[in-house]
């Protein structure tokens, strides 16, 4: 699947996901609404209904006793009774209609059985009062004393029924408003549980679309990385389809044209270095024997020529060497035979090497290395070739009358100013060892920070240090990283005070546990409480 169609159909599921989730919320809020609305609406038509009774009652009461008083015999308004009987007749309706109303409605059970006793209650006082109540137009007659006891009796008892059909409406009322709280409780508990779910799925389908794109591209930045540091045999699997798929296929197509581009270029440099050492040997053999003027005396002249032109072959000797043992470093054929060897030795008989070049240049050389042996694991004869490379760079870099120091210490822990990635390294590597370290600065042009890292590449060279006298092409550098690695140690350069650049070399050296090693780790700490105290 294209990386295009991974993102689209990640984000077109999320947002119909989303969407279906805020759907789902509103409908249970609608609903919600709409039920809590439906309660409020029924509620409050019984709870005015039964407010209406109780005032009808009221006047029914009212009404009542007027009609009982002017209907007696002896009372002096007597004349008046059908008006007061049309106003009773009117009350009673309009209480008829009113209860019909709430008998419509939508009741509980508890509020229905309440309506119900006050409809068999209100029946029964309205067929006493149809004994003795007439309409307008007909003859009055006095009420029998024994009914006009029971009516207001009967009133009574209605209202006593209609307070408590009021009081089943309140209480319907608050177990609706208790009901629409859990309705309400319920939907939010839903509306979460929705949203919640929406947004795992949210999260899952986000994951894996991250992954899926995440993943080849770490796997083809680990790759990139890998060819970038020269190592030409990485591959990435193009299992899977999809742009990836292809991109992994071009990539390794890449790789493998570049490895043999890699293979060609070091066959080329190795044969024809090889072919070149013997013809510069045979010059520099023929410019000896001129120098020793075996074909003859030489004029003054004649003979700074050849020494120039001897000095050349020797330089273009040495870059041939370098090429010879880069190519047999990166091979994988070059052997290194380790066993002890003394630093401190090796250090004088390379300065001493040194000393004819030092003099022409009419640079300094400061030796600071101990007075004592410095025994560690070794190849000799690439340790020596280091110490050369190392020296050799220092001199080219150095202008006229300079100065170049060389130091040599044996340290019980990993020094200040290692980077941290060489420092992860040693530290992983070399537990219970001692280390030596061994620093040539210069006082040279200097390395920019950002060049740093890359100087100990092969043919790389640094803006401005290039054009040094007699510099080289860029392998010694990385000759001197190779040989430093195949010793399991650390190369890096820092800048020097006042100018400069330090060169430092850190390889493992004895076992702490040596009671010779001790002793000697543990003098310059000495040293610096005596000078303390």
């Amino acid at each position: 699947m294209r990386v295009a169609t991974k993102i689209a159909t990640g984000s077109a599921l999320l947002v119909l996901l989303l969407l279906g989730a805020l759907t789902y919320n509103v409908r249970l809020i609608e609903r919600a609404a709409a039920m809590a609305n439906d309660l409020l609406q029924s509620q409050f038509a019984a709870s005015e209904a039964t407010f209406s009774l109780l005032r009808r009652l009221d006047s029914l009461d009212v009404l009542l006793g007027k009609f009982l008083l002017v209907n007696r015999p002896d009372h002096p308004a007597h004349a008046r009774a059908p008006e007061v009987e049309d106003g009773l007749l009117d009350e009673m309706e309009a209480f008829e209609t009113t209860l019909e109303e709430l008998e419509a409605l939508q009741l509980s059970k508890g509020e229905e059985s309440a309506v119900a006793l006050l409809r068999d209650q209100w029946q029964h006082f309205v067929s006493y009062c149809q004994k003795v109540v007439r309409r307008r137009g007909e003859q009055p007659s006095p009420a029998p004393e024994a009914i006009g006891e029971v009516l207001p009796s009967l009133l009574q008892d209605l209202k006593a029924q209609a307070n408590l059909v009021y009081q089943a409406t309140g209480a319907e009322v608050r177990s609706d408003a208790r009901r629409t709280q859990a309705a309400s409780r319920k939907v939010r508990r839903l509306a979460w549980a929705v949203t919640g779910l929406a947004l795992v799925v949210c999260l899952v389908i986000i994951v894996l679309t991250v992954r899926s794109i995440n993943g080849p591209l770490k796997r083809l930045v680990a790759a990139n990385r890998a060819v970038a540091a020269g190592r030409f045999e990485t591959r990435l699997d193009p299992a899977r389809g999809g742009d990836f798929s292809r991109l992994a296929d071009s990539f390794n197509a890449m790789a493998e044209r570049l490895s043999e581009l890699e293979a060609m270029k070091r066959d080329f440099v190795a044969h024809v270095s090889h072919e070149l050492r013997n013809p510069l040997v045979a010059m520099q053999e023929t410019n000896r024997l001129l120098l020793d003027e075996l074909a003859g005396p030489l004029t003054d002249k004649q003979r700074r020529m050849l020494l120039l032109n001897l000095d050349s072959a020797r330089r273009l000797s040495a870059m041939i060497s370098n090429l010879l043992d880069l190519s047999s470093l990166e091979a994988g054929v070059m052997t290194y035979e380790l066993r002890q060897v003394d630093f401190v030795e090796l250090l004088h008989s390379v300065a001493a090497e040194f000393e004819g070049r030092l003099g022409e240049r009419g640079l300094e050389l400061h030796l600071d290395l101990p007075a004592e042996p410095l025994l560690a694991l070794g190849d000799r004869d690439r340790v020596i070739q280091l110490l050369e490379n190392l020296l050799d760079n220092a001199l080219k870099f150095s202008p006229e009358g300079g100065r170049i120091e060389v130091s040599l210490r044996l340290l019980a822990k990993l020094p200040k100013g290692l980077p941290a990635a060489l420092a992860h390294r040693l530290a992983n590597g070399t537990l219970g060892r001692a280390f030596v370290l061994l620093a040539v600065a210069d006082t040279g042009p200097g390395v920019p920070d950002l060049q740093k890292e890359l100087i100990f590449r092969k043919f790389h060279q640094v803006s401005g240090r290039s054009r040094a006298r007699g510099s080289g092409v860029g392998l010694g550098l990385a000759i001197c990283a190779e040989i430093v690695a195949a010793h399991d140690g650390a190369v890096w350069v820092s800048d020097r005070r006042g100018g400069g650049s330090v060169f430092s070399v850190l390889l493992p050296g004895p076992l702490r546990t040596d009671p010779a090693v001790e002793s000697r780790l543990r003098l310059p700490l000495l040293k610096q409480q005596e000078a303390a105290s």
